[in-house]
């Protein structure tokens, strides 16, 4: 009952936005020449025609759904696990500390605002560097409508093929020393063209991949900015190992007992937590 409550509510607040940003798009003339090329998410669903039809209303609001509520979980899994990496690494984190400085200068406390999250190039490196080695969601599945031929393996119609996301991070044949963490190793994306773009796709990739993959990261900024500036993050105890362990091995064992024991479902969980301390600076 009182999930039933809560759906009715989400539902009644996006029948509100979607119904509020329909009228105001009546009142504009949203074919003027010259209105802006990348349109607001919400609009492009008004906008939109399947079969020549515009979406129903019942379609936009599953649509608004699957976008702003079904990346929680996956979001939360990755700030965490940035946070472990975080906590290990203190060289990586002071660098990242100084960037939030320059960006934010006198005003430290102030909002992390659109155009200071576009700012936040080595902190974001530290999450795409986080998410090789500990991708939210380890395994995705694809099913073919037609008969393959991958370099010599033939796959046949209809078959589903899942690939292990966590075990490409970890393979020294895309990732030299994977198991070091190293945010530069991003550093430069003109260098990952062609199948190099492909290492490694925590948000999947192609016409297929997460559509609100800039949405997540501006959201895991926005929040990791706020920690950054606020705490200093430690790790459970003093004088701790890196703690990346090779989890594409069945022999993986931890380097401490604080190391997270991982649980790939469909979103990637650490069986006993994630074990950091928090100082204010």
């Amino acid at each position: 009952m009182k999930q039933r409550r809560a759906l009715s509510l989400l539902r009644s607040e996006l029948n509100r936005i979607i119904s509020q940003r329909r009228h105001q798009l009546a009142a504009e003339n949203t074919c003027q020449q010259g209105q802006p090329i990348n349109k607001p998410f919400l609009d492009v669903l008004l906008t939109a025609k399947l079969d020549g039809k515009v979406l129903k209303e019942r379609e936009i609001i599953e649509e608004v759904s699957t976008f702003i509520f079904t990346g929680h979980d996956p979001i939360a899994a990755a700030i965490s696990f940035t946070l472990y990496t975080l906590s290990r690494h203190s060289e990586i984190q002071q660098k990242a500390a100084e960037e939030q400085r320059r960006i934010f200068g006198e005003n430290f406390a102030g909002e992390a605002d659109l155009a200071r999250l576009d700012q936040m190039h080595y902190l974001e490196l530290i999450i795409r560097e986080t998410l090789r080695l500990y991708p939210s969601v380890p395994l995705i599945a694809r099913t073919n409508r037609n008969p393959i031929d991958i370099n010599g393996t033939k796959v046949a119609k209809c078959t589903t093929v899942i690939m292990c996301l966590i075990a490409m991070g970890y393979n020294e044949k895309y990732f030299d020393d994977p198991c070091t963490f190293r945010p530069e190793r991003f550093e430069n994306p003109t260098g990952n063209v062609g199948i190099e773009a492909f290492k490694s796709v925590p948000f999947s990739a192609g016409p297929r991949r997460c559509i609100a993959e800039k949405f997540a990261m501006y959201q895991m900024k926005a929040l990791l900015s706020q920690l950054l500036r606020r705490f200093e993050i430690l790790p459970a105890v003093d004088g701790l190992p890196p703690g990346i362990n090779d989890h594409s091995r069945e022999d993986c064992v931890p380097q401490s007992e604080y190391d997270p024991v991982l649980n790939i479902r469909v979103t990637l969980k650490s069986e006993n937590g994630i074990q950091i301390r928090l100082r204010k600076r």
